[in-house]
């Protein structure tokens, strides 16, 4: 069973998760590290939060694609996000904002989030048909503030922090800390299972 370890980023992807969340007002990459990313393209329905175990057959599926995610919110209304896909050494990355809400026709709690030029991030581990996203861990970055004012730069008026970190400073940021203990928040993630109807698309025929 082959595993690998990406990063996802995107405000529609973190807004699931309670609490604080990290936020940049510069995209995570740079033009020269962008790339296809295939393997994450199609349907996933999210069946577990933290704790929290949901019914498969209850989700509507949220849609990867090459360019863009289709997410549905707690009312069922769907949010279309543009994507970026880009890699750091081994570490697949999607940094993400908003569509024009003309070309969607609805606009849902997480195109919203996407009106601030903000920026989020996820790490993803992806295992066949399963998927587990993991947001930045707000709490670490608050408890670690000082150290890092010079490495990642961020503004603070009342709550939450900022970050005015570049894309270049991200970057660094990530190529070191990504396999940090306590950078991203384990106990918030989200497991997706790839839809049913998808997989048996993706099957060959005899």
């Amino acid at each position: 069973m082959k595993t690998f370890n990406s990063i996802l980023i995107g405000s529609i992807l973190c807004l699931l998760l309670a609490g604080c969340y990290v936020q940049s007002l510069h995209p995570f990459y740079t033009k020269e590290k962008v790339i296809d990313f295939p393997k994450i393209v199609g349907d996933w329905k999210v069946i577990q939060h933290g704790e929290r175990y949901i019914p498969y057959s209850e989700q509507i599926p949220w849609k990867f694609s090459k360019d863009s995610l289709e997410i549905v919110d707690d009312k069922g209304i769907r949010s279309r996000i543009k994507a970026k896909y880009f890699k750091v050494g081994d570490v697949v990355f999607l940094d993400s904002t908003a569509t024009d809400p003309d070309e969607q026709g609805s606009v849902g709690t997480y195109w919203v989030a996407h009106v601030y030029p903000v920026h989020m991030l996820c790490k993803v581990v992806v295992e066949e048909d399963m998927l587990t996203l993991m947001p930045l861990n707000y709490d670490w970055f608050e408890k670690n503030k000082e150290k890092l004012g010079k490495e990642i730069p961020y503004i603070e008026v009342d709550e939450p922090m900022i970050f005015t970190a570049t894309s270049k400073q991200w970057l660094s940021f990530l190529q070191k800390h990504k396999d940090t203990k306590g950078v991203f928040d384990q106990e918030n993630a989200y497991i997706l299972k790839r839809s049913k109807d998808q997989v048996k698309e993706d099957t060959p025929k005899k």
